[in-house]
C-alpha cells in the first residue's frame, strides 16, 4: 500500500477507499484541511482528528475570494479564538488577481493577508498561501511583515524561478503540487514549475474541494503521484516517503 499525506485540501480523502493503479494501491493517510471562510469555522475540530493511524489537521483562514463578503463580520476575533483553543494553523490565505468580481481589491487583500501572516508568526503556526496573478505583490507583502520561524507553505504556486528564489531568501519555504499541475495538458509545464524546488521542501496535494464528492476528480491523485515520480526520477515508494516526511515536518514539526 502506498500511503501519502495530502498537504492541501478542503475535503479530506482519508476515509476514501484505496485506489489500485498498475501494481500499486494508493490511499491518503493524513490531510491538511483548509477552511477558507468564517461560515465554515464553527464546525472545525480544534485538535487533530485521529482515526487509527490516519490524521486530519484543520486550518482556518480568510481566503481572498471571501474577503468582500466578510467585511462586516468579526472574523479576526473568531480566528484568534480558534488559535487560542489549539487550531492547527492558518490557511488558506493569500492574494488573487484572477477573480476580480469575487475578490476584494489588492490593497484590501494585502492588508488581510499580512494580518494573517503576522498571526501565524505570533502563534508560530503553519500558514498555507494561495497566490494567483499576484507575483510581485506577493513578494512585497511577504517582505513587509515578520514570518513564522517554521517557514511558509506556498500552495500550487506557478511563479517564475526568479520569484521563487527571492521568496526563498526571505523564509524557509515549502511547496505543494498535485493533479492540477502534474496532469496539465502541457506536458512540459510541470517540469518547468518544479525546477529549483528542493526535494526536502516538496509536498503533495489533492486540493479536493469542499461540497459534493467528485469521484472522478478524487481518483486522479495516484496518476499525479506517478507523474511526479517520473519527473523526479525516483521510485514511487521513495518519493511518497519523502513527500510524507516533508508534510509532517512542516505541519507537525518544529
Amino acid at each position: 500500500m502506498i500511503q501519502i499525506w495530502d498537504a492541501h485540501c478542503h475535503r479530506s480523502l482519508v476515509d476514501s477507499e484505496p485506489i489500485s493503479l498498475g501494481s500499486h494501491c494508493f490511499s491518503i493517510c493524513g490531510a491538511i484541511v483548509n477552511a477558507t471562510k468564517p461560515a465554515d469555522w464553527p464546525k472545525l475540530p480544534l485538535r487533530s482528528d485521529r482515526v487509527d493511524d490516519r490524521t486530519i489537521i484543520h486550518l482556518a483562514g480568510l481566503h481572498p475570494w471571501f474577503i468582500a463578503a466578510s467585511r462586516e463580520l468579526p472574523w479576526r476575533d473568531s480566528l484568534r479564538d480558534l488559535l487560542d483553543q489549539g487550531l492547527g494553523g492558518i490557511g488558506e490565505v493569500g492574494l488573487d488577481g484572477g477573480r476580480v468580481k469575487r475578490a476584494a481589491g489588492f490593497t484590501e487583500q494585502v492588508s488581510v493577508f499580512q494580518w494573517q501572516l503576522q498571526l501565524a508568526a505570533k502563534y508560530e503556526l503553519p500558514v498555507s498561501i494561495h497566490a494567483v496573478q499576484a507575483n510581485g505583490i506577493l513578494l512585497a507583502a511577504l517582505k513587509g511583515v515578520r514570518l513564522p520561524e517554521r517557514g511558509i507553505h506556498l500552495h500550487d504556486i506557478h511563479g517564475p524561478q526568479a520569484l521563487i528564489r527571492q521568496i526563498q531568501q526571505l523564509s524557509d519555504v515549502w511547496f505543494s503540487y498535485g493533479p492540477r499541475l502534474l496532469l496539465a495538458a502541457n506536458a512540459d509545464w510541470p517540469e518547468q514549475v518544479l525546477r529549483g524546488i528542493p526535494e526536502d521542501r516538496l509536498m503533495f496535494e489533492t486540493d479536493c474541494q469542499a461540497g459534493e464528492v467528485d469521484l472522478a476528480s478524487d481518483a486522479k491523485f495516484p496518476l499525479a503521484l506517478l507523474r511526479l515520480a517520473e519527473l523526479r526520477k525516483l521510485p514511487i515508494a521513495e518519493l511518497v516517503s519523502n513527500l510524507t516526511d516533508n508534510t509532517r515536518s512542516y505541519f507537525l514539526g518544529r
